[in-house]
This record gives C-alpha cells, sequence and structure tokens, in this order.
C-alpha cells in the first residue's frame, strides 16, 4: 500500500526505522518544552493521506515514556478524512520540565485497517 506523505519541515519524511517494524518513526519539528502537570502539541512536520478504510495511529516511543511523558488520547487517532498537520499531544507527568529538541524521533505512527460495522440500536428486551 502507498501512503502519500506532504513534508511540510525540514525533517526527513517518516520512515520504518527496520524492516518489518509495526510504526514509522515522527520528528520533532521544533525546539519544545514541556512544563510539569501541562499538555503541548507538538508538530511532527508533515501531512498525511491515510486511505479510506485505513486509521493512522500515534504511539509515543517507549523511552519518552520512561521520562514520564504521555499521549493523553493515546493511542491518538488520525483519521481518512483529515488531511491538516499532524500534531502529537504530550502531557508532562513529572515535576521537571521536559525538553525535546528538533529532530529527536519522539513517537511512531502505525497504519491500521479499520472495519466498519453497522450499529443497530436495540431496547433492553434485545440487549
Amino acid at each position: 500500500m502507498n501512503v502519500r506523505i506532504y513534508n511540510t519541515g525540514n525533517n526527513p519524511t517518516p520512515k520504518y526505522k527496520h524492516d518489518g517494524d509495526a510504526g514509522f518513526d515522527l520528528h520533532c519539528n521544533e525546539d519544545i518544552l514541556i512544563i510539569p502537570a501541562s499538555t503541548v502539541l507538538v508538530d511532527v512536520g508533515f501531512r498525511i493521506d491515510i486511505p479510506y478504510g485505513y486509521e493512522g495511529q500515534l504511539r509515543l516511543r517507549s523511552s519518552y515514556a520512561k521520562k514520564g511523558i504521555i499521549i493523553p488520547n493515546a493511542p491518538g487517532t488520525i483519521d481518512h478524512g483529515y488531511k491538516g498537520p499532524v500534531m502529537v499531544p504530550l502531557y508532562n507527568l513529572t515535576h521537571s520540565p521536559i525538553e525535546i529538541h528538533k529532530g529527536e524521533r519522539f513517537c511512531q505512527m502505525v497504519i491500521n485497517e479499520i472495519p466498519y460495522v453497522s450499529l443497530k440500536s436495540v431496547n433492553k428486551d434485545e440487549f
């Protein structure tokens, strides 16, 4: 499957680090400082055209989770219809500021197929 990526930053176009990896690496597009107990949106410097029937999931790299950072809505989802800049929300769980520098690989995107289901409303007796 081919997925179109429009690189809007100065980082390399996202790619898989190793053959067989589930996700491709995303780089921070700017220097950021995450103060304790706060959330920032991190620009990764690209837009992506997710094919119909698929989603892109944003997942933090484990080395950053060990620092006390989380993606508050993890895994974050990029839907097929979204064509805007990819931004990753990061929350600092620690009592100290955390820096992420421009160009650092801090998260990954995994492309998954999404089954479409029909939802049927039922009453209590049918449930």
